[in-house]
């Protein structure tokens, strides 16, 4: 799953950049790409530089996605401890960032001059999207929704740069020098190379196994267990099923106390009464059908539960146990939900 990290920067006394609608903008372009499975989108607002370390530790973006305001002498902007501008070196800025680029593939600073210094800006490990110059607020975003459009429907990077300027230009932005791209200068090994490669000693060799295997567990884990959106959304139909069956027996409770009812005042008092009992027949039938729901919730929480402990302790599970459990907690849902 490749995450992108989304970081809406603007701090007091800027210009407002709406970034909620750009926001907006990307996860609409996400949820219609044809590889959404492939991507997970991850947005937050009024970042210190704090934040960020914390957040690039946490997520491990793939994508690290800045939206906010530069200046022409080279610099950044975040948000203080007050939530004024704090200025940060773009050059400063990218260096610290190599220290997360086991994970980053591409950064992606759509704010004006945030490319200025683009000469100071050395043989980096990712790829860098930037401007290096001053661009309206609508062509900013513009150029990063049709950016995302063409790179989540399977456009590498670069590509997807060039495409994006293409469709900026065709809605009137006749300055393509402003949107810049550095391309990444780290190479995929061949196999050749992995061959001439120092053989590392046992305990790397156990070490990066290990590694791998968590990887690989977070990755099947987040594409193969049910998800909690289905567990929300079977628990809602059941509710919802459950007050429709309520609604019923009170229904048929009315219609047999008001056949009783007329049978008393009536001479056809025999065919009412007899009439009348039908509904209140069917209470039981309603009263089973409820307690199938209560049943139904009762194990979907349980099964809840489990999976809130299965994933805190993830790290301890081996890759097979992971799967087993995986498979397990698949099998109940769809248990329950018959």
């Amino acid at each position: 799953m490749k995450t992108i990290l989304f970081i809406k920067i603007n701090p007091i006394g800027t210009v407002n950049l709406r970034l909620d609608e750009e926001e907006k903008a990307l996860r609409e372009v996400l949820d219609l790409s044809i590889h959404r499975e492939d991507f997970s989108f991850e947005s937050r607002g009024a970042v210190t530089t704090n934040d960020l370390h914390q957040y690039l530790e946490q997520i491990k973006p793939y994508i690290l996605h800045i939206s906010g305001h530069g200046s022409e002498e080279g610099v950044l902007f975040f948000h203080d401890s007050e939530g004024h501008k704090k200025e940060v070196s773009i050059a400063q800025f990218c260096d610290f960032l190599k220290n997360f680029d086991s994970h980053i593939d591409s950064v992606f600073l759509n704010a004006c001059f945030s490319l200025s210094g683009i000469d100071s800006i050395k043989n980096p490990s990712f790829h860098i999207i930037g401007m290096k110059d001053e661009i309206p607020n609508d062509t900013a975003l513009g150029f990063a929704r049709a950016f995302y459009t063409s790179h989540c429907n399977g456009k590498p990077v670069k590509e997807s740069f060039e495409t994006a300027k293409d469709v900026v230009s065709l809605e009137g932005f006749n300055d393509e020098l402003i949107p810049r791209y550095i391309e990444s200068t780290e190479k995929p090994v061949t196999p050749v190379e992995k061959d001439e490669e120092e053989i590392p000693d046992e305990d790397v060799v156990v070490q990066e196994v290990i590694e791998e295997d968590e990887e690989a567990i977070l990755q099947r884990v987040t594409t193969e267990l049910v998800s909690e959106e289905n567990r929300v959304l079977f628990k809602t139909k059941k509710l919802k099923n459950k007050r429709s069956y309520y609604f019923i027996a009170i229904l048929f409770i009315v219609i047999s106390l008001t056949l009783i009812g007329i049978s008393i005042f009536t001479d056809q008092d025999k065919m009412y009464s007899i009439v009348g009992a039908l509904p209140l027949a069917l209470i039981k039938w309603i009263k089973d059908k409820v307690d199938g729901i209560d049943k139904s919730l009762t194990l979907l929480q349980i099964l809840d539960n489990e999976i809130v402990k299965f994933l805190k302790g993830l790290k301890t599970i081996s890759t097979h146990g992971a799967d087993e459990r995986v498979a397990e907690f698949n099998k109940q849902f769809w248990e329950i939900i018959k």
